[in-house]
């Protein structure tokens, strides 16, 4: 379907891109980002030189070797055995002993490093509006978004790793997380559960998800109508119909968009709902094989 919903909106999408923020950027931007192409600025943050070596700028992606925090500070990069395992929390070998491949927490390393608030660094490349923060960070996930109270008001939607059981020593975990984007008028939309087992087989243990916040309605008031575009065009890549339908609905009783907007962006919405549900319940169950794979252990 067309995530920029008409041609008509072209215009809106061209001078204000969708922007994101990716945090823990081993390996790229999620290929549904790849989707939106067209209309796509993102700022990546990537700690771990190993990770960070293999990425490189194109015409709208910037990747930049950094940690991120709540203040500027220097602080242990425990580098584990596996990249993306590395945290600046060490891991909770307590935890994580009772399940198979544990040694991919293993730490081989720890580096200083310099850390910066999100604020900071969106300021030094001057992006004082973002749409979309994806997290992933192996337990500082809270640092973060502590360190981005300045942009979060811009901030439509979010992704972020949470645990609910500690796998790094002293890490947030989702209820802190949660009772934090709840200030700020976020609301859980959805969970992709991680379990691990102790053996390979049987139910696993709950342990972490990928989450998924979108603002709710009452804090789209001052939204402009390009940051309502791109909001409905989030909820559209996510599969979140039923939501770009409420937000278009608002910003009309806002007045933010005309009747005759709002009537053209339902109509694409639910055609491309038709067109695409079959292909969204493949999604999903290609998700779940997914997480059953690789993160069940």
């Amino acid at each position: 379907m067309n995530f920029f919903i008409d041609v008509k909106f072209n215009e809106f999408y061209a001078n204000n891109p969708i922007t994101i923020i990716d945090v823990g950027a081993a390996g790229g931007i999620h290929k549904r980002w790849k989707k939106i192409n067209k209309y796509l600025k993102a700022y990546c943050f990537e700690p771990d030189k190993r990770s960070y070596e293999k990425l490189s700028d194109d015409a709208n992606i910037i990747y930049r070797n950094i940690g991120l925090n709540n203040k500027k500070s220097i602080v242990k990069l425990h580098l584990t055995k596996k990249p993306t395992c590395s945290s600046i929390y060490p891991p909770n070998e307590k935890l994580i002993n009772n399940f198979p491949k544990s040694d991919r927490f293993c730490v081989i390393k720890k580096v200083d490093i310099k850390t910066d608030t999100l604020d900071n660094q969106l300021s030094l490349l001057d992006c004082n509006n973002v749409d979309f923060i994806k997290l992933d960070t192996q337990g500082s996930e809270l640092n973060i978004i502590q360190g981005a109270k300045n942009i979060l008001n811009s901030v439509f939607g979010l992704e972020i790793e949470v645990e609910f059981n500690p796998i790094y020593i002293d890490q947030p975990l989702f209820c802190h997380i949660n009772s934090f984007l709840s200030n700020y008028g976020f609301q859980l939309f959805d969970l992709r559960l991680s379990r691990w087992s102790r053996k390979s087989y049987g139910r696993g243990q709950l342990i972490a998800a990928d989450t998924i916040y979108f603002k709710s309605l009452n804090y789209l008031k001052n939204f402009s109508k390009d940051k309502i575009l791109k909001s409905i065009s989030i909820c559209l890549l996510y599969g979140f119909f039923g939501y770009a339908i409420s937000l278009s609905n608002t910003a009309y009783k806002n007045k933010i968009l005309s009747k005759d907007e709002n009537d053209l962006i339902i109509s694409n919405i639910e055609s491309g709902f038709y067109l695409s549900k079959f292909r969204y319940k493949i999604t999903d169950v290609i998700w779940k094989l997914y997480y059953l794979i690789n993160y069940t252990y």
